[in-house]
């Protein structure tokens, strides 16, 4: 083949290549890699790390590689110390510009804390916890005090929060004083703040609803402070140094800063942990009254009150008073005397919700009920006022029912009238820790016990198991528990007779009758905790695994049992019960008292059925940073000893 004719094969080869490659749609550019790179900052006016700089500047610029964007900036951007006006951020090009409102001060130095608020403008990669420092003084501080904030009562790591310190604070600066310095915390609850200089300094963390930069009680944000002060951490030779005057064991070290917590580190352990917490709400004023019937009244307050308010009816010559001295506890019976007195008090469950029941006959017949209350009001300053309002409770109208064709008969009415109803717990499967409970609808007056009976199934016969019962402590009893002793797998049916209870307004209930089944000994699980060291006022908690509690138990001999458990996966949560109340309890700034201390086992209790468990939870060997499963439950089962029933 000559010449001519290899390169004119070789022409129409190539031809038909690129005929195929243009037909071949797919295999056309496909626009690259998709951009996953944040922004590089190219330049910064001024200087990062800049002196000198001066106090009426107005604008910082920081030019990047590539278009930005400024997302979340109201979130995300944190000047330290703050201001008293918050800077704006914007982006023109390839530069986001921060634009101050107020002068700086002289001879300070600021850190500007970005976070994620600047990104790619088509990606939106972010420039994670990016920040800026610069001095109007002729040196850059240099000395950080950094750490994490978790919640208190479940050490969750807690984002967005703001930390703060103060320098010679006294003990109403944290509540009237924006912080000296401050930084706000990252995804999992670290905090730097930064170039700071040498001071001993007071530490507070706030959810700063209010955007004040300190703290207010009735703005409802959540606060934690350390009870002693703090120093930065220095440079010597290379190595961190801590000066803290914090207990030893609160102490860290590390052999270099530290800018990110993108990992735990055995340093970042040791680091200083706030915990958040959310004061009670102290301010006592009265909310609404609701008089839903003739019989009943409620009270409403929006916050438990420190004295009960006394009540006078109005209405003549013939008013009537009732005032108790002090809120009587839970617990206790509530002794009125009901000559004197024209209602009953409910037992407390909800101690800003006053619940009475009128007992007087004339003012049940009235459709409007007027009477004087006095009572104590928070005043402007906090202080507890002894303030009186005159209140005007008027009953509902009921809307008319259209009239049916078939009238009831008089019996039926009657029957309607004088019927009791109450609410009960019994369903078809009943667990084995399960009481049986009857609540009823009104206070009740008398109770044929002998009229209420619970039998087995025994092949197809019912035969009578001996009862006792339990009622509330209160003059104002609306509540019965039945006591039985209980056999696995077997089944049960209650009785309640016809007028077995009368209510104080006469009515009775109607017969009613359940039949139900216990749960078979094989299906449940038991628990066993035991202790190196046992802890003192300790409650256990079983939660699921969206946090709520399902089982508690309290620490006896040395042993925590939890007996009869429905088969799960359950994290296990420990209060140390300080004040014996029997809850865990929040902190008081004010009177500089720390929450409850809270501990969590990182790893599930995994309780299978017809199993006992036995675990030995050695709770002060595991950081507090450690011990919250993640995301509750992301840790791994319980590895520990098992045995079958």
């Amino acid at each position: 083949m000559n010449t001519h004719t290899l390169y004119k094969a070789f022409a129409v080869l190539l031809a038909t290549v690129v005929l195929v490659s243009c037909a071949n749609r797919g295999s056309g550019p496909q626009g690259g890699p998709k951009d996953e790179n944040p922004p590089v900052v190219l330049q910064t006016i001024p200087e990062y790390g800049a002196v000198n700089v001066d106090t009426t500047i107005t604008d910082i610029h920081i030019k990047c590689d590539e278009l930005v964007a400024i997302k979340d900036a109201y979130k995300h951007v944190v000047v330290s110390p703050p201001m008293k006006n918050k800077p704006s951020v914007r982006n023109k090009g390839k530069e986001a510009i921060l634009s101050f409102v107020d002068t700086l001060k002289p001879n300070t130095t600021y850190t500007v804390y970005f976070g994620d608020a600047i990104v790619d403008n088509n990606e939106s990669n972010p420039m994670r916890n990016y920040q800026f420092v610069f001095s109007t003084g002729n040196h850059v501080d240099s000395l950080y005090i950094d750490g994490y904030v978790i919640d208190a009562g479940n050490l969750a790591r807690r984002e967005d929060i703001i930390v703060g310190i103060y320098a010679n604070a006294v003990d109403t600066t944290f509540t009237t004083t924006p912080f000296m310095y401050v930084a706000k915390t990252d995804t999992l609850g670290y905090f730097k703040i930064s170039n700071i200089p040498d001071d001993a300094y007071n530490i507070f963390a706030l959810n700063d609803v209010a955007s004040s930069w300190y703290y207010s009680q009735k703005a409802g944000g959540e606060v934690a402070f350390l009870d002693e002060q703090v120093r930065p951490k220095i440079i010597e030779n290379g190595k961190l140094k801590i000066e803290s005057s914090l207990p030893t064991s609160l102490k860290g070290g590390a052999d270099s800063i530290v800018v990110r917590s993108d990992s735990i580190t055995p340093e970042l352990l040791n680091s200083l942990t706030l915990r958040l917490f959310k004061e009670e709400n102290k301010q006592e004023y009265f909310k609404k009254a609701v008089h839903p019937n003739r019989e009943s009244f409620t009270l409403i307050f929006g916050h438990e009150p420190t004295k009960m308010p006394e009540l006078k009816v109005l209405g003549g010559a013939d008013s009537i008073s009732h005032s108790l001295s002090t809120l009587p506890p839970v617990s206790s019976a509530v002794n009125f005397q009901l000559s004197t007195i024209p209602w009953l008090m409910e037992k407390i469950q909800r101690r800003d919700s006053l619940v009475y029941w009128i007992t007087d006959t004339t003012l049940l017949k009235s459709d409007t009920l007027r009477f004087e209350m006095k009572y104590l009001k928070t005043d402007s300053v906090g202080n507890l006022a002894e303030t009186i309002d005159t209140l005007k409770l008027v009953v509902p109208q009921k809307k008319t029912a259209p009239i049916k064709k078939k009238k009831k008969s008089a019996v039926d009415a009657k029957v309607k009238r004088t019927a009791l109803t109450f609410e009960h717990n019994i369903r078809e499967k009943m667990e084995i820790p399960d009481t049986i409970t009857l609540k009823f609808a009104e206070p009740i007056d008398s109770i044929a016990y002998d009229s209420i009976s619970l039998c087995l199934k025994e092949d197809t016969l019912f035969t009578p198991v001996p009862i006792s019962f339990e009622i509330d402590d209160s003059v104002c009893t609306k509540q019965l528990r039945i006591i039985y002793e209980k056999d696995f797998g077997q089944t049960y049916k209650l009785t309640v007779d016809s007028a077995s209870v009368y209510s104080i307004y006469g009515r009775h209930n109607d017969k009613f009758y359940k039949t139900f089944t216990l749960n078979k000994l094989e299906t449940y699980s038991n628990l066993y905790i035991t202790f190196p060291e046992n802890p003192e006022h300790a409650i256990l908690e079983l939660l699921d695994l969206k946090n709520v509690v399902k089982y508690r138990s309290v620490l006896e001999g040395g042993e925590v049992t939890f007996q009869d458990i429905k088969p799960d996966k359950y994290v296990l949560r420990m209060i140390i019960d300080t004040n014996s109340n029997g809850k865990w309890d929040t902190g008081d700034i004010s009177q500089g008292i720390q929450p409850e201390i809270v501990y969590y086992c990182p790893k599930l209790m995994n309780l299978p059925a017809n199993w006992d468990v036995e675990e030995l939870w050695d709770y002060k060997s595991i950081n507090v940073l450690e011990q919250r499963p993640e995301e509750i439950g992301l840790r791994g089962n319980s590895t520990g000893k098992k045995s079958k029933k």
